[in-house]
């Protein structure tokens, strides 16, 4: 059995202490936590939670511009996507200033394999540098193609659900 416990940075403020961090299974059960490293030390206190096993830890954090890249163009080929010279400067100078974490890639990857061959990228996709700025690029950008009503009535019905959205609803 694998259980997947992702993002416990974003849990209530009450569950950081980690008391209810589960540490030991049978052999036959994997667990994986996900957390931000510098959260409210919450890396920290599972670190000290598991202790002698934390050799078990693996902390995934910045790649350089060039794996980057190979790793954007990877997933393109998979996607039979390809970016025209001019785009991948875009993407050589967004990487060069970036901090080039694996969701930020992904991120990068998601606006990216959207485009045509004379796509032009704009200012505000220029200055994505970040996680945030591209959840807020990815966001102005389904407000522009569905419309400003309709896209903020989604995110409001979204959000309205106490435990999250099912992927039916």
């Amino acid at each position: 059995f694998i259980f997947l416990f992702d993002s416990i940075d974003q849990l209530e403020r009450s569950d950081y202490s980690l008391d209810w961090l589960l540490v030991d299974f049978p052999a036959n059960v994997k667990v994986v936590y996900s957390v931000l490293t510098d959260f409210e030390d919450i890396y920290k206190r599972y670190t000290e939670k598991v202790g002698a096993r934390e050799k078990n830890v693996a902390v995934v954090g910045k790649v350089d511009k060039e794996t980057a890249k190979l790793i954007t163009n990877d997933w393109l080929g998979k996607a039979d996507r390809q970016l025209t010279a001019d785009q991948w400067s875009v993407l050589d100078l967004l990487y060069s200033a970036a901090d080039l974490l694996p969701l930020y890639l992904k991120l990068v990857y998601d606006i990216v394999s959207k485009w045509t061959s004379y796509h032009v990228a704009d200012d505000s996709f220029k200055s994505c540098t970040n996680i945030d700025s591209c959840i807020e690029y990815l966001f102005r950008s389904l407000e522009k193609d569905y419309g400003k009503i309709l896209f903020s009535h989604a995110l409001f019905y979204m959000s309205s659900f106490q435990n999250g959205i099912s992927e039916n609803d």
